[in-house]
């Protein structure tokens, strides 16, 4: 899983998560831009990524709630157990 700010900016994260095939071989799963917060749900996960000016961000999947630290320029990310359709928020902390 990455989290990439394609043009430094902070307006646009390209976020992307790779699946090892049962060869070996790592390939693309998810590539997907977005703004500064975006999630979603792949092989039995959430994930969730963006950029906050806070220090941590909490992230509530289906009531379960879960930190990620937020990184010098502001970016974080949080890959989690969750049934698919989970309800996720994010708020800074």
């Amino acid at each position: 899983m990455a989290a990439v700010d394609t043009n430094d900016d902070g307006t646009f994260i390209e976020f992307v998560v790779l699946h090892r095939d049962d060869d070996g071989r790592w390939r693309e799963f998810i590539s997907e831009g977005s703004g500064p917060i975006a999630s979603g749900w792949a092989y039995g996960h959430t994930w969730a990524v963006g950029r906050w000016n806070a220090t941590s961000v909490t992230v509530t999947i289906d009531g379960s709630i879960h930190r990620a630290p937020v990184g010098d320029r502001g970016y974080w990310a949080l890959l989690a157990p969750a049934p698919q359709g989970a309800a996720t928020t994010v708020t800074a902390s």
